[in-house]
């Protein structure tokens, strides 16, 4: 909806078909090494929104110098794993960023205005 090139990356392949629906225009496995090769050096940012612990060392090899790597979501929670040479070495940026009331009008007018409509999933 940005004109924005949008890439998935998951730790499984079971997600690429949902991921390619909801408009993705590329789909990597993190841990499958040929994946993750195509992508080198490849991002400029990586909105991380994983709730579980994870490498980040397949994810810093896909983002481009001076990338910056954005977490939101409850990956907060849960502990990551990077060498941080690479971020050293690759000037890379990592930020957090949380959801402000502010925001959420300029969302849902957006979603509105693009005909951007939620995908549900109910939990027991």
């Amino acid at each position: 909806a940005f004109g924005c090139e949008v890439t998935a990356i998951s730790t499984t392949r079971s997600k690429e078909v949902v991921a390619k629906q909801l408009g993705a225009d590329h789909f990597v496995v993190a841990t499958d090494e040929a994946d993750v090769k195509k992508f080198n050096n490849y991002f400029e940012y990586i909105f991380v929104t994983s709730t579980g612990a994870m490498d980040f060392t397949p994810v810093l090899s896909m983002i481009k110098n001076r990338g910056t790597i954005v977490i939101s979501g409850s990956v907060g929670c849960s502990p990551i794993s990077l060498n941080p040479m690479l971020l050293v070495f690759k000037g890379v940026r990592v930020e957090g960023v949380r959801a402000m009331r502010p925001y959420y009008k300029e969302m849902i007018d957006f979603c509105a205005r693009n005909k951007v409509y939620p995908d549900i999933e109910l939990l027991p």
